[in-house]
């Protein structure tokens, strides 16, 4: 079964300080986006699902054009207020992106679980 990883970077990055998704933390100035495509790869998936806000797009698909390249498939999703399914009504944080997302996807996918609050 082929996998696919879902990287949710639409974040407004506020408590940040801005887009975090584009900060470079590696030596050479690579991002966790970077990061997580090439683990992802060696993981075994197969291709790439990113949610990303319009804010970003054309910087996020231009930077992963240029790091990644065509090592990987990698498909956008851009989370906006009024493309919620089933009517519902806007909330924030990644559950957004995570009712989006799916519509992008037929096969296995990768997404990292958050533990339980207890």
């Amino acid at each position: 079964m082929a996998l696919t990883l879902v990287v949710m970077a639409a974040g407004l990055g506020t408590r940040f300080g801005g887009p975090k998704q584009l900060a470079p933390v590696g030596p050479s100035g690579e991002t966790l986006l970077d990061y997580a495509i090439y683990d992802a790869t060696r993981a075994g998936f197969t291709r790439a699902v990113v949610v990303i806000r319009e804010e970003l797009g054309e910087r996020l698909r231009a930077h992963v054009a240029r790091v990644i390249g065509g090592a990987v498939p990698v498909h956008y999703v851009e989370q906006r207020l009024d493309d919620l399914p089933g009517g519902r009504r806007p909330f924030r944080g990644m559950q957004r992106g995570r009712l989006l997302w799916p519509r992008r996807l037929d096969a296995g996918r990768g997404v990292p679980r958050r533990r339980a609050r207890r």
